[in-house]
């Protein structure tokens, strides 16, 4: 074989496995990047003093109610939703008091299509926004994780999104008026590894925060069979 053939040959080759092998390092980059879309720990723990996260109880209602009409920038004015997702998600509801008072509320369920869980109502109380409250509901939720799928959804608008977003929470759809109201509505995905709940329990747990519950023994909600 003369240098011309050689080169030939060369040539062919990479004609014939150049795409292969580029797609083979992109694979491998991508592999090695981290998601945007994947969940982060905060970097900060300073929720505010005698706060106490415990699971919703029915005579919570009303004051879970006075909540949802403080967030009248965020939500629907239809506040038999709230209801109505309790009524039909028992046992997977949580408040957040201080001194006696009801400051924050939220809730997380698998889909009804059983490839995600759904974070639902999460809402503080209008008083108390920027204080964290937000960030711990969120956590203590999350931190139940490990016996649902993965991928955690939500629903939100374009207010609550950068707070979503600095968790690793990425929009899966466009915006869209599904409810009575000004706000357009889009959800967000987030994955959440099936072995973070421990590190986020971990989290909490250093934290000053009470919980009238034990995560390890708490009933956590489970996919449909």
């Amino acid at each position: 074989m003369d240098d011309s053939d050689f080169m030939a040959a060369v040539i062919l080759g990479l004609l014939l496995f150049g795409p292969l092998v580029a797609a083979f390092w992109k694979s491998a980059r991508d592999f090695r990047r981290p998601r945007a879309d994947l969940f982060r720990l905060p970097l900060h723990d300073s929720f505010p003093k005698g706060i106490t996260v415990r699971p919703y109880q029915a005579t919570d209602e009303k004051a879970c109610l006075a909540i949802y009409a403080s967030n009248t920038e965020f939500v629907p004015p239809t506040p038999e939703l709230l209801t109505r997702s309790i009524d039909e998600n028992p046992g997977t509801f949580f408040v957040a008091e201080i001194d006696g008072n009801i400051v924050a509320c939220g809730g997380i369920v698998p889909a009804p299509d059983k490839t995600y869980a759904n974070l639902w109502m999460g809402l503080v109380e209008h008083n108390y926004h920027r204080q964290n409250i937000g960030t711990l509901m969120l956590l203590v939720r999350l931190a139940l994780i490990e016996d649902l799928l993965n991928v955690v959804g939500l629903e939100t608008t374009s207010k609550t999104e950068p707070f979503y977003q600095s968790f690793g929470f990425q929009r899966c759809s466009q915006p869209e008026k599904r409810y009575l109201g000004e706000h357009s509505h889009f959800y967000m995905r987030c994955f959440v590894p099936k072995n973070q709940g421990k590190p986020i329990r971990a989290f909490l747990q250093k934290t000053k925060v009470v919980f009238a519950f034990d995560f390890d023994s708490f009933a956590r909600p489970r996919l449909p069979e």
